[in-house]
């Protein structure tokens, strides 16, 4: 089971992330597409609410997610938002960008 402290662990570790109180847990993706896909194959890790219907992210049940998944979400989700010109951690290739 993934905590918050995995979160803050995982995020801090990315160049130009700062820490901020948190309180839902929500993760950037690539596009609406992606958001869909994700929620409807995984509805017990990832939902949504009205607000977030036009944007492209998943809110995330930080109990249903391993660290693993987390780490790939927080990743994914700074790749998106991210200056082209940033450095990508180590051993992990920048994805395409499509905003």
């Amino acid at each position: 089971m993934a905590t918050r402290a995995d979160v803050r662990r995982i995020a801090l570790k990315l160049p130009g992330v700062e820490e901020a109180h948190l309180g839902v847990i929500a993760a950037r993706v690539a596009n609406l597409g992606q958001r869909d896909m994700m929620l409807a194959a995984e509805p017990a890790k990832f939902f949504t609410e009205p607000h977030y219907a036009r944007f492209p992210a998943v809110l995330v049940r930080l109990e249903a997610v391993t660290v693993s998944d987390l780490r790939m979400l927080i990743e994914e989700a700074w790749r998106c938002l991210a200056p082209e010109q940033s450095t990508v951690p180590a051993g992990r290739s920048r994805s395409p960008r499509t905003l």
